[in-house]
This record gives structure tokens, sequence and C-alpha cells, in this order.
């Protein structure tokens, strides 16, 4: 077994992963991909992906880290026809041997309800907590369904975001989530510089409205990070915002949508549903009680 980790995917990778996810989506009956860019991480230079192939140069098996601060979440895939061979180990093993000298704080594994249902050990012979935050993953098909893209007030503007508008939507980020206000800086500043992120927000002639993020690298346009001024709260603007960036994005290409939300969260979860969106699967999120004495 051979493994490579690099910063950045070549095309090639890329292929090879999104080939590999599919095998292991079918096996498993799960949804979750992970996050193939380093753009969001706090160190671009960190060793981000680390790939494992078979003697017959077939990627066997993936890690890939987000690592927007020192605590890291990490998805493992393993093709179904090479597990309980050690791939997971050396990947992971791999991980902390290259990402040592950066000083890491935590590790925490995503996984999905499905997959634990599965695997019911994993917990307890990797070491791990099941944190209590959990995810619901849900998708819109193409043109599924007729939406209401009209903006009903005349001062109302969809627009994509620029660089003009970094502060402020940092400081909507930072209020809507509680984030850290330079990683939410930095968020902002790498999607509008993205050539395949997309900031769409709903504004009037005073204030940014509400805002979301669309990365259409992939299959899929993955919608992040709406978010709403607390003072337009309730009034249906994150409806309008979405539906308008729907209609933009089908426009331009006939991938279907994916959004993620909080599993408490349900007043989002029935603006999403109302939009068209239907569950798959609910996502978790498994620390690691020692990151250095997981496998």
């Amino acid at each position: 077994m051979q493994i490579i980790s690099t910063n950045n995917l070549s095309n090639n990778q890329i292929k090879a992963i999104e080939k590999l996810l599919k095998k292991v989506h079918s096996f498993d009956h799960t949804y979750r991909d992970p996050y193939l860019s380093s753009d969001y991480n706090f160190d671009k230079d960190m060793p981000a992906f680390f790939l494992a192939y078979n003697d017959d140069h077939e990627l066997i098996g993936l890690l890939a880290t987000y690592a927007d601060s020192k605590d890291v979440e990490i998805q493992l895939k393993v093709d179904p026809d090479f597990r309980k061979q050690g791939v997971a180990r050396r990947l992971y093993q791999t991980f902390l041997h290259e990402t040592k000298a950066y000083n890491l704080n935590t590790v925490s594994f995503v996984t999905e309800e499905v997959f634990l249902g599965k695997n019911p050990d994993l917990i307890k012979n990797l070491n791990l907590i099941r944190y209590e935050s959990e995810e619901l993953q849900l998708s819109r098909k193409y043109k599924k369904e007729d939406l209401d893209y009209t903006l009903e007030s005349s001062n109302l503007i969809f627009e994509k975001a620029s660089l003009k508008d970094v502060d402020e939507l940092t400081q909507l980020m930072h209020e809507a989530f509680d984030s850290d206000i330079n990683i939410a800086k930095r968020y902002n500043i790498a999607s509008i510089e993205s050539g395949t992120v997309d900031i769409f927000v709903l504004r009037n002639d005073k204030d940014i409205i509400s805002r979301v993020s669309v990365d259409f690298a992939s299959d899929v346009n993955y919608m992040y990070s709406v978010a709403t001024k607390k003072e337009y709260l309730r009034q249906g603007y994150a409806y309008k915002l979405l539906a308008k960036t729907i209609k933009t994005f089908e426009d331009i290409n006939t991938k279907d949508f994916q959004i993620a939300v909080d599993a408490d969260n349900t007043k989002a979860k029935n603006l999403y549903e109302k939009l068209g969106f239907k569950v798959d699967t609910k996502v978790l999120y498994l620390d690691a009680r020692d990151m250095n004495e997981v496998f």
C-alpha cells in the first residue's frame, strides 16, 4: 500500500476520489462527501488529503481533513473490498505524523447515523465520544418544482457579493453563528476569490439582509452559511434569497442541490423543506478522547 498526502488535489485525484465515494455510498447507503479543497484551512500548507493506493495503483482509501481551526474534522473513506486490512489505521497514522508540526488540538470524525448503526462498536473500539450536536443533510432535485422567485419590494436587490462586502458579510456570520471574526473573514474572502464558490445576498438600500454561499465544484450545488440579520428574521427574506439562488443556478447548470442544518433547528429545516429539500441522512460527529490513541 502507498499513501500520498497533498494540500491540493489534482483533477485525476478528484476523479478517483469521486469514483471511490460513489462505491462507498452505494455500499454503506451514506451521502456525506468530504470537502475536497483546503481553501478554508487555517494553514493552507498543511497536508489536508491522504490517499491510499493498492499495488495496482487504484485508490482504496481517503482521509480528508477540514481544518478552519486547529480543531480538525476528518472523514475516512475505505473501499468496501479493502476494509479490515489496516487501510484506515495507516491513513490516520500518516495524518498524525505529517501534521504533528502544526500542533493540532482535537480531532472529530464525521460519520452518519446509518453507518454507525451498522458498526455499533466503532465508538468503543476507537475510543471516541459521540458529540451531542447532529446535522441533517438535505437535497433538492434539479427543477423539482416551481418556486416563488419574485421580490415583492422594489427596494430589494439580489446580487452576487464582492470584496467590498467582506466586512458586512463577516459581521453577519459572526452574529448568526457566533463564529470567530477572523475565521469568518477568511471564509468570505476565500469564497469570493474562489472560482468554484459564490456568495449571494439579498439587500436593501441600507443592509445586507440575508446571505448564502454555494459551492458548485462537485456534482451538486452545495448551499451553506445561510444567515439573516437579526432585525430581518422571520419576514420571509431567507426564502426569497434561497429561491432566487436556486433559480440562478438552475439557469447555469443541471445539478441537484444539497444543504445541511443542525438537527434541532426546526425552523431552518421547515424552511428548506418548503423550498423542496428532503432529508437524506443524519450526520454525526465523533470526538477523539485522545487524538493519539484512536487506532
